[in-house]
């Protein structure tokens, strides 16, 4: 799939990430910007480096970095997997695109087609056994088998989706993708419950044996804080679990969470790909996406904990005899021991417990920092004399330095505990939920090109009336051309429920710049500057948790539509076998049209290769498909291609009226559509628009395949080109130099109305400076005579 986010999570303080993993320290202005429930309330970059350090979230346990920080903070490495393929599925379930191609690539992602071990699978079986082994609480061992109940419908699920996966890619009938709907339908509604097991807080309540926390926790738990739930709040001192007392465990919820999600996702990508367009499964996108938000919030404020200090903490008296200060034996002073007053760090509550902490004291005998607990921790003290030994004289600055520390140890901690993949897989639930500015269900094929050329024949071309300079003429050579298009597009597969249905036009855009009776200019536009998508919260006024941060999609059409050519009028679904009868007629629409200007080294070479300019803004809409053989069956289709493989520029812009042939058949959901130009031949563009009518919104999406007409090109001597651009050149240096003397005569004036700061190179923009000297010659005659004589005499 491609690099483009489909959407970014606002963790707080302006730091995102997007559903590629990838960080920013702004909102991305071109995507949906999803919102952490509760803005994490410490410093942004910490965070921004521990995840930085934990590589990016798809690839967090290929990156030694990663490994080696799990490796400290005693993360199974089942759980970097894990989070690894949350961290793909959010990039690659995000995108828009093909339907039912998405629905294939996801399947393949978690391995429920049968082409290889389903790593997700494999990873939550082996933390679940170690778990299994690690933890003998009476709950945790009814806890596995409540989930081991719910994870095995979703298998059940997931196997019927790869069947109904592997039929869809064989060209099944229309009555066995029906029967593998059903069959897949009806593993749906059974495994609901698995669903809701696992996404439910509630299922990850367990008892707590206080002697396995009892020196890892107990020791500590005064100076252990959750973060608040909002930015600016106080922290909250963590519960000290009482013995056998219930407290959430986040150490299986989030593999299988994540698990319970994916399978939601690949069940509902194979049942309706375009789910979002229909609005199917709206409720248990927005529903899960809000239990996701829980179980991350439960997950920070139940499972993860630092150390937080005050001033006060730090004036406990120091003696040395006791070995809390010592004196160095070079500069004499006083210097505090790392005598574990302050511990300093954060943990996680229920991985690090007392049996952990002792297999790190045992594979690192003799260090004080184990995991992200600094049990030597030292303060950056000032000491004095007090009484009975010493005193630390800048006990803020200690508390400071503490809190600073273990904020960039919680920060470490949270980018490997699965806190912001679960907020990633709800930001993509809500993502999914709205509806899509791209179309899931048309697709089209690479647009074909061909055309047959007309001898070249002699012409004159000339520019304007260029002030200083005079009319340039040049011989030229023209040559009009035949063009033909032809393109395959896909639609809704032919179904029984839930069909969309579309229109089929030809539309033109408006391309001409210049204003009143100004010289008409080309200007490069594209379909998405006329129908312009957007995202926006849906109202919540009574702060419903369900609506929490939902997008609605926003469509806006400009005035840029020209004109337009009904090609299928009526709205229409995918037919069925025979389809719509194939047509063929002429067709006219009102266009902005050029002709191609050309430089080449020679025009009396018949066929010299075109020379180079600066890259022109014309962009071809292709996608990868065939045509099919109606098409190829053409013998406008064995023409040479019409692809562009020049550089020029659009003169002789005009408004007029372009003609056409075409044919149009559209059986089942393949629609072919090819145009014929017909003379008088000139240059334009146009556009295929699907028009779709979306069951989610009603909204009527585009899809627009753009269609160059290449018809009239003009082979220009690059001499001509040199002596306009020099032409040119000379009058911005004219006007920069009016408008300086014209500042001189008039410091305190208005401006001329002249565009000062033209560049040579911004040849395409010389109707400006066609503009800007009759404005000039206007505003001040004498003046201009004065300023161009100068500049006649090389002065």
């Amino acid at each position: 799939m491609g690099s483009i986010p489909a959407f970014a999570l606002h963790l707080g303080g302006g730091l995102y990430v997007d559903s590629w993993g990838n960080l920013y320290h702004d909102s991305p202005d071109y995507v949906p910007a999803y919102h952490a429930p509760t803005a994490v309330p410490i410093d942004p970059s910490k965070i921004a480096e521990a995840l930085k350090q934990a590589s990016t979230l798809k690839d967090i346990n290929k990156d030694k970095g990663a490994i080696n920080l799990a490796v400290d903070l005693g993360i199974p490495p089942e759980l970097l997997d894990i989070l690894s393929a949350v961290g793909k599925i959010a990039g690659f379930a995000g995108p828009v695109g093909s339907a039912l191609s998405l629905a294939f690539d996801l399947a393949k992602l978690v391995g429920i087609i049968k082409e290889g071990p389903n790593a997700l699978e494999v990873a939550v079986e082996k933390m679940g056994k170690r778990l299994n082994t690690a933890f003998h609480a009476f709950s945790m061992q009814e806890i596995l088998r409540d989930v081991a109940k719910g994870r095995s419908n979703i298998q059940q699920l997931t196997a019927e989706a790869a069947q109904y996966l592997d039929i869809m890619d064989k060209s099944p009938t229309k009555e066995d993708m029906e029967t593998r709907r059903g069959d897949i339908e009806l593993a749906f509604s059974r495994t609901q419950e698995g669903f809701g097991v696992l996404l439910s807080r509630e299922t990850w309540m367990t008892m707590v044996d206080w002697g396995t926390i009892q020196w890892s926790w107990g020791r500590l738990w005064q100076q252990l804080f959750t973060l608040p739930e909002k930015p600016g709040g106080a922290p909250r001192q963590a519960t000290l679990p009482e013995d056998n007392g219930s407290y959430f465990d986040n150490c299986l919820m989030v593999p299988s969470a994540t698990y319970a999600a994916t399978g939601f996702l690949t069940a509902i990508r194979a049942i309706e790909p375009e789910y979002r367009t229909t609005g199917r499964y709206k409720g248990g996108l927005q529903h899960y996406a809000r239990m996701l938000d829980d179980l991350a919030e439960a997950l920070r404020d139940n499972g993860l904990a630092l150390t937080r200090y005050k001033p006060e903490h730090f004036l406990i008296p120091l003696n040395v005899g006791s070995g809390d200060v010592y004196a160095d034996p070079f500069s004499g002073k006083e210097i505090l021991n790392p005598t574990g007053h302050w511990p300093v760090g954060a943990l996680d509550l229920r991985y690090h417990n007392d049996e952990f902490f002792a297999k790190q004291r045992e594979s690192h005998p003799g260090a004080t920092k184990l995991a992200n607990m600094d049990f030597g921790w030292t303060p950056p003290a000032i000491l004095q004399p007090g009484l009975g030994g010493y005193v630390i004289v800048n006990p803020q600055e200690c508390a400071d330095a503490a809190n600073s520390q273990a904020e960039k140890d919680y920060a470490e901690l949270l980018a490997t505990s699965g806190y912001v993949e679960l907020l990633l897989l709800a930001a993509l639930f809500r993502n999914e939920w709205s509806a899509p500015s791209t179309s899931q269900t048309v697709r089209p094929g690479k647009l074909q090109l061909t055309r047959k050329s007309s001898p070249r024949v002699d012409v004159s071309v000339s520019t304007k009336d260029i002030p200083g300079t005079g009319v340039i003429t040049s011989p030229a050579k023209r040559e009009h051309r035949e063009c033909y298009a032809a393109v395959s597009i896909k639609t809704q597969p032919t179904i029984p429920h839930g069909a969309i249905q579309y229109k089929v036009k030809l539309r033109t855009l408006s391309s001409m710049g210049g204003t009143g009776n100004a010289p008409k200019s080309w200007s490069d536009v594209t379909y998405d500057q006329f129908q312009m998508s957007s995202y926006e919260p849906v109202p919540n006024p009574n702060h419903d948790p369900e609506l929490r941060d939902l997008k609605q999609l926003v469509l806006t059409e400009t005035s840029l539509a020209l004109d337009e050519y009904p090609l299928v009028p009526d709205w229409t679904s995918s037919p069925g076998d025979p389809g719509i009868t194939p047509r063929s007629d002429l067709g006219e629409v009102t266009a902005d049209t050029f002709d191609w200007w050309i430089p080449v080294p020679d025009v009396t070479v018949s066929r010299g290769k075109p020379g180079k300019m600066q890259p022109m803004n014309t962009r071809l809409h292709m996608v990868d498909t065939q045509a099919r053989k109606a098409h190829q069956l053409d013998a406008r289709a064995l023409w040479p291609s019409g692809e562009p493989d020049w550089d020029g520029q659009h003169r002789d812009v005009a408004r007029t009226q372009v003609k056409f042939d075409y044919t149009l058949d559209w059986t089942g959901n393949t629609l072919e559509f090819t145009l014929h130009s017909q003379p008088p031949y000139r240059s334009y563009i146009v556009w295929l628009v699907i028009e779709e009518k979306m069951l989610n919104t009603g909204q009527i999406l585009h899809t627009a395949v753009e269609v160059p007409v290449n018809g009239l090109l003009t082979y220009v001597p690059e001499e001509f080109f040199a002596k306009e651009l020099l032409a040119y050149s000379r009058l911005v240096k004219v006007l920069k130099e009016f408008n300086r003397e014209i500042k001189i005569q008039n410091p305190n004036g208005p401006d001329p109305l002249v565009i000062d700061g033209i560049h040579a190179h911004e040849l395409a923009s010389h109707e400006i400076l066609d503009r800007s000297a009759k404005i000039a010659r206007r505003s001040d005659p004498h003046l201009w005579d004065q300023v161009m004589n100068r500049a006649s005499r090389g002065q």
